[in-house]
């Protein structure tokens, strides 16, 4: 695995294909719009203290490259749109939403007013929709993928808002609320909003959403642990406590592999472990506050 102190990395979140999120989508990252011979990339934000930038590398950490530096202050969520060869990102102190080539090239600012504080991001490529949460307005809202038709979708009951993650299949979007501790869901208009998960989280932010087996994970920044749990908020299990003063933030599968990754901002690493919570390992390290994450194609 290599360490940022000698070269450097990326991750981000939550699924590719049709649904993609930052901090968690319903789609495996090697489905829809990635070629099937093409090798899986790690992407990920890294922004704290100075540093803004947008990198990927393998799933093991090697061949660390910088994609986008500077002028994203702030940035968040990250999600990828692998049939059109396309990278986007919140980023929180400049209010803006944006894209670029999966190389880095040719960055457009789709969206630069009505954001305040958005942290996760994910795609629905199939219906050219993105949706993000934004926990400055606690809000949750969803446009087209050129920035145009912004609605409003969750606006009430919301205190911080983090990770977001769709199951188009089911027709359901997931998130979490650092504010209320809790993890809801909702039909993907914004209407029918349940609680799912109301007690024992402190500080949730990270969700995807494993829809074909119906199953939920969580990263609890408060508590440092990694949680699984049914679609409907039942039989919650601890997968994970880390220790140290963690602090999981965005999660990502991979499906394929039967892996999940998750960023943490506090002792700035992402790791990577089993679907089960077995094997954990460092992917890369020595990052300046790592984000969003997801996995893609180069």
């Amino acid at each position: 695995m290599k360490g940022v102190g000698n070269c450097v990395v990326a991750l981000a979140l939550l699924a590719a294909g049709c649904a993609q999120d930052e901090a968690g989508s319903g789609d495996t990252s090697r489905s829809a719009g990635m070629s099937e011979t093409a090798a899986p990339m790690l992407y990920w934000v890294d922004a704290a203290g100075g540093t803004s930038r947008i990198q990927r590398a393998n799933l093991d950490g090697t061949g660390v490259e910088t994609l986008v530096e500077g002028d994203i202050d702030g940035a968040r969520g990250l999600a990828l749109d692998h049939a059109a060869r396309k990278m986007y990102w919140v980023t929180r102190d400049t209010d803006r939403l944006q894209r670029a080539n999966l190389d880095g090239s040719q960055i457009e600012t789709i969206l630069a007013s009505g954001l305040d504080s958005a942290f996760a991001l994910v795609l629905d490529t199939l219906n050219r929709k993105l949706y993000w949460t934004d926990y400055g307005a606690n809000v949750i809202r969803r446009a087209n993928l050129d920035g145009s038709g912004v609605k409003d979708l969750v606006t009430t009951g919301l205190d911080a808002p983090r990770g977001l993650a769709l199951d188009l299949a089911g027709g359901r979007m997931y998130w979490t609320d650092r504010g209320t501790d809790k993890v809801q869901r909702a039909r993907l208009d914004g209407s029918a909003v349940e609680d799912l998960v109301t007690t024992g989280l402190v500080e949730p932010y990270g969700v995807a959403v494993d829809a074909s087996r119906g199953t939920l994970y969580i990263a609890d920044a408060g508590t440092g642990k990694l949680l699984r749990a049914d679609l409907d908020g039942r039989d919650v299990r601890d997968l994970l406590s880390e220790s140290g003063g963690p602090h999981p933030s965005y999660i990502e599968l991979d499906f394929a592999a039967g892996k999940m990754y998750w960023s943490d901002n506090r002792v700035n690493t992402i790791f990577r472990a089993n679907l089960d919570g077995s094997a954990r390992e460092i992917v890369i390290d020595g990052l300046a506050g790592p984000r969003g994450i997801s996995i893609g194609i180069r």
